[in-house]
Protein backbone atom coordinates (compact mmCIF):
# COMPACT_ATOMS: atom_id res chain seq x y z
CA UNK A 1 0.00 0.00 0.00
CA UNK A 2 2.89 2.28 0.86
CA UNK A 3 4.77 1.47 -2.29
CA UNK A 4 1.55 2.65 -4.35
CA UNK A 5 0.86 5.57 -2.46
CA UNK A 6 4.83 5.94 -3.31
CA UNK A 7 4.00 5.59 -7.05
CA UNK A 8 1.29 7.91 -7.54
CA UNK A 9 3.50 10.48 -5.12
CA UNK A 10 6.39 9.76 -7.57
CA UNK A 11 4.31 10.34 -10.79
CA UNK A 12 2.68 13.26 -9.84
CA UNK A 13 5.31 14.93 -9.21
CA UNK A 14 7.38 14.51 -12.40
CA UNK A 15 3.79 15.79 -13.94
CA UNK A 16 4.16 18.77 -11.98
CA UNK A 17 8.10 18.99 -12.69
CA UNK A 18 7.61 18.15 -16.43
CA UNK A 19 4.81 20.93 -16.24
CA UNK A 20 6.68 23.58 -14.49
CA UNK A 21 10.24 22.67 -16.64
CA UNK A 22 7.63 23.18 -20.07
CA UNK A 23 6.06 26.39 -18.68
CA UNK A 24 9.64 27.89 -17.75
CA UNK A 25 10.80 27.09 -21.00
CA UNK A 26 7.89 28.47 -22.43
CA UNK A 27 9.41 32.03 -21.51
CA UNK A 28 12.84 31.44 -22.98
CA UNK A 29 10.68 29.83 -26.02
CA UNK A 30 10.12 26.34 -27.36
CA UNK A 31 11.14 24.55 -31.11
CA UNK A 32 9.33 22.17 -32.36
CA UNK A 33 10.63 20.44 -35.81
CA UNK A 34 7.96 18.46 -38.23
CA UNK A 35 4.74 19.04 -35.95
CA UNK A 36 1.25 17.50 -37.67
CA UNK A 37 -2.42 18.52 -36.89
CA UNK A 38 -5.01 16.06 -38.81
CA UNK A 39 -4.11 17.43 -42.35
CA UNK A 40 -1.47 19.90 -41.42
CA UNK A 41 2.23 19.85 -41.48
CA UNK A 42 4.46 22.00 -40.28
CA UNK A 43 8.39 21.93 -40.50
CA UNK A 44 9.04 24.36 -37.54
CA UNK A 45 7.04 25.81 -34.69
CA UNK A 46 8.30 28.36 -32.72
CA UNK A 47 6.04 29.42 -29.42
CA UNK A 48 7.09 31.59 -27.05
CA UNK A 49 5.51 33.76 -23.60
CA UNK A 50 6.83 37.39 -23.61
CA UNK A 51 3.85 39.80 -22.67
CA UNK A 52 1.38 37.73 -24.67
CA UNK A 53 1.99 34.59 -26.55
CA UNK A 54 5.12 34.54 -29.64
CA UNK A 55 3.79 32.07 -32.41
CA UNK A 56 5.96 31.31 -35.52
CA UNK A 57 5.73 28.17 -37.80
CA UNK A 58 7.76 27.93 -40.94
CA UNK A 59 7.17 25.98 -43.86
CA UNK A 60 2.98 24.75 -43.98
CA UNK A 61 1.39 22.12 -45.76
CA UNK A 62 -2.04 22.22 -45.63
CA UNK A 63 -3.48 18.69 -47.17
CA UNK A 64 -6.66 18.75 -48.96
CA UNK A 65 -9.41 16.26 -47.01
CA UNK A 66 -11.48 13.89 -49.19
CA UNK A 67 -14.60 15.00 -46.79
CA UNK A 68 -14.86 19.09 -46.69
CA UNK A 69 -17.65 20.84 -44.56
CA UNK A 70 -19.36 23.81 -46.02
CA UNK A 71 -21.09 24.83 -43.19
CA UNK A 72 -20.93 28.24 -42.54
CA UNK A 73 -23.21 28.24 -39.70
CA UNK A 74 -22.15 29.69 -36.30
CA UNK A 75 -20.18 32.64 -37.79
CA UNK A 76 -21.33 34.62 -35.32
CA UNK A 77 -19.88 32.63 -32.77
CA UNK A 78 -16.86 32.08 -34.30
CA UNK A 79 -15.97 35.90 -35.14
CA UNK A 80 -16.32 36.33 -31.18
CA UNK A 81 -14.19 33.65 -30.54
CA UNK A 82 -11.51 34.74 -32.66
CA UNK A 83 -11.23 38.33 -31.76
CA UNK A 84 -10.82 36.78 -28.10
CA UNK A 85 -8.17 34.38 -29.20
CA UNK A 86 -6.24 37.08 -31.01
CA UNK A 87 -6.10 39.56 -28.06
CA UNK A 88 -3.94 36.72 -26.68
CA UNK A 89 -0.99 36.61 -28.92
CA UNK A 90 1.60 39.12 -29.29
CA UNK A 91 2.83 38.11 -32.55
CA UNK A 92 1.73 35.73 -34.94
CA UNK A 93 3.90 34.39 -38.58
CA UNK A 94 3.18 31.96 -41.18
CA UNK A 95 5.33 31.71 -44.03
CA UNK A 96 5.36 29.28 -46.86
CA UNK A 97 2.00 28.24 -46.45
CA UNK A 98 1.03 25.51 -49.33
CA UNK A 99 -2.37 24.54 -50.24
CA UNK A 100 -2.10 22.42 -53.23
CA UNK A 101 -1.35 25.14 -55.98
CA UNK A 102 -2.57 27.69 -54.13
CA UNK A 103 1.21 29.38 -51.91
CA UNK A 104 1.05 32.53 -49.61
CA UNK A 105 4.60 33.53 -48.54
CA UNK A 106 3.66 35.27 -45.46
CA UNK A 107 1.11 35.93 -42.95
CA UNK A 108 2.37 38.30 -40.06
CA UNK A 109 0.14 39.97 -37.23
CA UNK A 110 2.58 41.61 -34.99
CA UNK A 111 2.48 44.89 -32.88
CA UNK A 112 -1.12 45.04 -34.19
CA UNK A 113 0.00 45.07 -37.73
CA UNK A 114 -2.05 42.33 -40.10
CA UNK A 115 0.35 41.50 -43.11
CA UNK A 116 -0.71 39.21 -45.67
CA UNK A 117 1.12 38.96 -49.06
CA UNK A 118 0.84 36.49 -52.37
CA UNK A 119 -0.42 36.39 -56.12
CA UNK A 120 -4.04 37.22 -55.14
CA UNK A 121 -4.60 38.61 -51.63
CA UNK A 122 -2.67 41.26 -50.47
CA UNK A 123 -3.62 42.84 -47.02
CA UNK A 124 -1.74 45.66 -44.98
CA UNK A 125 -2.71 48.05 -41.65
CA UNK A 126 -3.77 48.13 -38.36
CA UNK A 127 -5.93 45.87 -36.23
CA UNK A 128 -5.79 46.59 -32.63
CA UNK A 129 -8.31 44.20 -30.66
CA UNK A 130 -9.51 44.73 -27.52
CA UNK A 131 -12.07 43.25 -25.06
CA UNK A 132 -15.62 44.31 -27.21
CA UNK A 133 -14.33 45.67 -29.92
CA UNK A 134 -11.62 46.47 -32.69
CA UNK A 135 -10.35 48.81 -34.29
CA UNK A 136 -8.98 49.16 -37.88
CA UNK A 137 -6.63 52.00 -39.44
CA UNK A 138 -5.31 52.40 -42.55
CA UNK A 139 -5.99 48.89 -43.77
CA UNK A 140 -5.41 48.09 -47.36
CA UNK A 141 -6.99 44.99 -48.61
CA UNK A 142 -6.18 43.62 -52.07
CA UNK A 143 -7.96 40.37 -53.86
CA UNK A 144 -7.18 39.83 -57.25
CA UNK A 145 -8.24 42.60 -59.52
CA UNK A 146 -10.28 44.19 -56.51
CA UNK A 147 -8.77 47.05 -54.66
CA UNK A 148 -10.44 48.83 -50.78
CA UNK A 149 -7.53 51.40 -49.37
CA UNK A 150 -7.37 53.70 -46.46
CA UNK A 151 -10.12 51.35 -44.29
CA UNK A 152 -11.06 52.62 -41.06
CA UNK A 153 -13.47 51.79 -38.29
CA UNK A 154 -14.98 49.62 -35.49
CA UNK A 155 -16.10 46.11 -34.90
CA UNK A 156 -18.27 45.55 -31.66
CA UNK A 157 -18.60 42.57 -30.11
CA UNK A 158 -21.81 42.35 -28.56
CA UNK A 159 -25.10 40.50 -28.73
CA UNK A 160 -24.81 41.58 -32.47
CA UNK A 161 -21.38 41.64 -34.49
CA UNK A 162 -22.03 45.51 -35.90
CA UNK A 163 -19.42 47.49 -37.84
CA UNK A 164 -18.84 51.12 -39.11
CA UNK A 165 -16.20 51.04 -42.05
CA UNK A 166 -15.16 53.90 -44.37
CA UNK A 167 -12.63 53.19 -47.07
CA UNK A 168 -11.74 54.02 -50.47
CA UNK A 169 -12.38 51.62 -53.41
CA UNK A 170 -11.40 52.79 -57.27
CA UNK A 171 -10.86 56.24 -56.16
CA UNK A 172 -14.83 56.13 -54.59
CA UNK A 173 -15.11 57.00 -50.72
CA UNK A 174 -17.20 54.35 -49.54
CA UNK A 175 -18.99 53.85 -46.32
CA UNK A 176 -20.34 50.71 -44.71
CA UNK A 177 -22.42 50.11 -41.85
CA UNK A 178 -24.26 46.85 -40.70
CA UNK A 179 -24.38 44.08 -38.29
CA UNK A 180 -24.45 40.43 -37.63
CA UNK A 181 -27.26 38.95 -35.57
CA UNK A 182 -26.58 35.69 -33.54
CA UNK A 183 -29.09 34.26 -35.77
CA UNK A 184 -26.79 34.59 -38.61
CA UNK A 185 -28.11 37.18 -40.63
CA UNK A 186 -26.02 39.84 -42.10
CA UNK A 187 -27.42 43.61 -42.80
CA UNK A 188 -25.06 45.72 -44.49
CA UNK A 189 -26.07 49.21 -45.96
CA UNK A 190 -23.26 50.90 -48.25
CA UNK A 191 -23.44 54.38 -48.81
CA UNK A 192 -21.46 56.53 -51.42
CA UNK A 193 -21.88 59.97 -52.51
CA UNK A 194 -20.34 59.83 -55.53
CA UNK A 195 -19.23 56.57 -57.61
CA UNK A 196 -17.40 55.93 -60.46
CA UNK A 197 -16.67 52.48 -62.25
CA UNK A 198 -16.03 51.16 -65.54
CA UNK A 199 -17.42 47.68 -66.40
CA UNK A 200 -16.55 46.14 -69.70
CA UNK A 201 -16.54 49.25 -71.50
CA UNK A 202 -19.52 50.62 -69.90
CA UNK A 203 -18.52 53.98 -68.00
CA UNK A 204 -20.42 54.40 -64.48
CA UNK A 205 -20.87 57.63 -62.82
CA UNK A 206 -23.75 57.20 -59.71
CA UNK A 207 -24.34 60.38 -57.43
CA UNK A 208 -25.49 59.37 -53.92
CA UNK A 209 -25.57 55.45 -53.86
CA UNK A 210 -27.39 53.52 -51.30
CA UNK A 211 -27.52 49.59 -50.98
CA UNK A 212 -29.16 47.86 -48.99
CA UNK A 213 -28.63 43.95 -48.21
CA UNK A 214 -29.79 41.27 -45.41
CA UNK A 215 -27.95 38.05 -46.07
CA UNK A 216 -29.20 35.00 -44.12
CA UNK A 217 -25.99 32.75 -44.05
CA UNK A 218 -27.36 29.76 -42.40
CA UNK A 219 -30.53 29.54 -45.33
CA UNK A 220 -28.16 31.26 -47.68
CA UNK A 221 -31.36 34.03 -49.13
CA UNK A 222 -30.59 37.26 -49.64
CA UNK A 223 -32.42 40.59 -49.84
CA UNK A 224 -31.44 43.52 -51.42
CA UNK A 225 -32.68 47.07 -51.94
CA UNK A 226 -30.91 50.01 -53.51
CA UNK A 227 -31.27 53.81 -54.72
CA UNK A 228 -29.45 56.26 -56.31
CA UNK A 229 -29.93 60.21 -57.06
CA UNK A 230 -28.59 59.92 -60.96
CA UNK A 231 -26.86 57.51 -62.89
CA UNK A 232 -25.19 58.32 -66.12
CA UNK A 233 -23.60 55.74 -68.38
CA UNK A 234 -21.72 56.15 -71.58
CA UNK A 235 -21.03 53.21 -73.49
CA UNK A 236 -19.01 53.60 -77.11
CA UNK A 237 -21.20 56.53 -78.70
CA UNK A 238 -24.17 56.16 -77.04
CA UNK A 239 -24.95 57.98 -73.69
CA UNK A 240 -27.64 57.30 -70.92
CA UNK A 241 -28.60 59.21 -67.95
CA UNK A 242 -31.39 57.66 -65.26
CA UNK A 243 -32.79 59.91 -62.30
CA UNK A 244 -34.06 58.74 -59.15
CA UNK A 245 -33.85 54.93 -60.16
CA UNK A 246 -34.62 52.40 -57.00
CA UNK A 247 -33.89 48.59 -57.56
CA UNK A 248 -34.95 45.65 -55.08
CA UNK A 249 -34.03 42.10 -55.66
CA UNK A 250 -35.81 38.77 -53.60
CA UNK A 251 -36.07 35.31 -54.55
CA UNK A 252 -34.99 35.93 -57.91
CA UNK A 253 -37.11 38.83 -59.07
CA UNK A 254 -35.78 42.46 -59.62
CA UNK A 255 -38.55 45.08 -59.31
CA UNK A 256 -37.27 48.79 -60.28
CA UNK A 257 -38.78 52.07 -60.57
CA UNK A 258 -37.41 55.34 -62.70
CA UNK A 259 -38.13 58.41 -62.62
CA UNK A 260 -36.65 59.55 -65.85
CA UNK A 261 -34.14 58.28 -68.33
CA UNK A 262 -32.65 59.42 -71.46
CA UNK A 263 -30.82 58.11 -73.83
CA UNK A 264 -29.06 60.77 -76.81
CA UNK A 265 -29.00 58.21 -79.38
CA UNK A 266 -28.84 54.69 -80.07
CA UNK A 267 -28.62 53.20 -83.56
CA UNK A 268 -31.71 54.72 -85.89
CA UNK A 269 -33.38 55.58 -82.58
CA UNK A 270 -32.37 59.50 -80.60
CA UNK A 271 -33.52 61.87 -77.72
CA UNK A 272 -34.90 59.02 -76.49
CA UNK A 273 -37.07 59.85 -73.77
CA UNK A 274 -38.96 57.66 -70.57
CA UNK A 275 -41.10 59.10 -68.06
CA UNK A 276 -41.90 57.49 -64.52
CA UNK A 277 -41.36 53.45 -65.14
CA UNK A 278 -42.19 50.42 -62.51
CA UNK A 279 -41.48 46.65 -63.42
CA UNK A 280 -40.13 43.49 -62.56
CA UNK A 281 -37.77 41.07 -64.34
CA UNK A 282 -37.78 37.48 -63.07
CA UNK A 283 -34.06 36.08 -63.63
CA UNK A 284 -35.27 32.24 -63.83
CA UNK A 285 -38.33 32.18 -66.33
CA UNK A 286 -35.69 35.73 -68.45
CA UNK A 287 -39.15 37.73 -67.89
CA UNK A 288 -39.69 41.30 -68.39
CA UNK A 289 -43.30 42.81 -66.87
CA UNK A 290 -43.98 46.59 -67.10
CA UNK A 291 -47.51 47.79 -65.34
CA UNK A 292 -46.83 50.67 -66.40
CA UNK A 293 -44.61 53.56 -67.93
CA UNK A 294 -46.15 57.28 -68.23
CA UNK A 295 -44.65 57.98 -71.33
CA UNK A 296 -42.05 56.64 -74.07
CA UNK A 297 -40.94 59.21 -76.86
CA UNK A 298 -37.89 59.32 -79.28
CA UNK A 299 -37.00 60.19 -82.71
CA UNK A 300 -36.60 57.48 -85.20
CA UNK A 301 -34.62 58.74 -88.14
CA UNK A 302 -36.75 62.32 -88.93
CA UNK A 303 -39.99 61.06 -87.24
CA UNK A 304 -40.90 62.12 -83.82
CA UNK A 305 -43.05 58.99 -81.87
CA UNK A 306 -44.60 59.42 -78.65
CA UNK A 307 -46.47 56.70 -76.49
CA UNK A 308 -47.94 57.37 -73.71
CA UNK A 309 -49.51 55.21 -70.57
CA UNK A 310 -48.03 51.89 -71.85
CA UNK A 311 -47.66 48.63 -70.58
CA UNK A 312 -45.02 45.45 -71.74
CA UNK A 313 -44.45 41.81 -71.09
CA UNK A 314 -41.35 40.86 -73.09
CA UNK A 315 -39.97 37.33 -72.89
CA UNK A 316 -38.47 37.51 -76.58
CA UNK A 317 -38.52 39.33 -79.61
CA UNK A 318 -41.20 36.60 -80.69
CA UNK A 319 -42.77 36.80 -77.49
CA UNK A 320 -44.16 39.75 -76.18
CA UNK A 321 -47.21 41.75 -75.59
CA UNK A 322 -47.40 45.61 -75.65
CA UNK A 323 -50.07 48.24 -75.15
CA UNK A 324 -49.90 51.88 -75.01
CA UNK A 325 -53.39 54.28 -74.26
CA UNK A 326 -52.15 57.06 -76.69
CA UNK A 327 -49.87 56.93 -79.88
CA UNK A 328 -48.26 60.35 -81.34
CA UNK A 329 -46.26 60.39 -84.54
CA UNK A 330 -44.97 63.73 -86.11
CA UNK A 331 -43.44 63.72 -89.49
CA UNK A 332 -42.60 67.11 -90.86
CA UNK A 333 -46.27 69.43 -90.46
CA UNK A 334 -48.34 66.04 -90.33
CA UNK A 335 -49.41 64.57 -86.87
CA UNK A 336 -50.86 61.34 -86.09
CA UNK A 337 -52.95 60.18 -83.17
CA UNK A 338 -54.28 56.99 -82.39
CA UNK A 339 -55.89 56.11 -78.86
CA UNK A 340 -55.23 52.05 -77.66
CA UNK A 341 -52.62 51.05 -79.67
CA UNK A 342 -51.47 47.25 -79.24
CA UNK A 343 -48.72 44.92 -80.37
CA UNK A 344 -48.89 40.87 -79.70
Amino acid sequence: MNNKNISITAITFVILYFSFVVFISLFKGLTFHNVKFNNIHIKKLFIKIDKKIILKANSITIIPQQKVSKDITNIHKKIYYLSKISALFETIKFTDIKYQKLFIPIIEYSNNILYIKSKFLNINGKISTYKNYTIIQNLDFIYKNISFNKINGIIKYNKNISFELSGIYNANKINLIGYLTQNETLNITVKSNYFKYTLNKINLNIKNLIVKAIYNLKYQNIKLSSSLDEIRLNYKKTNIKISDFNLNYQNNKLAFSIDKAFIDKYEKFSNIQIDYTKGSYFLNDKLLIIPFNKKTSFYYEDKFISLNKNELIFKSIDNFNFYSKLIVLKYKDYVIKANEGKAI
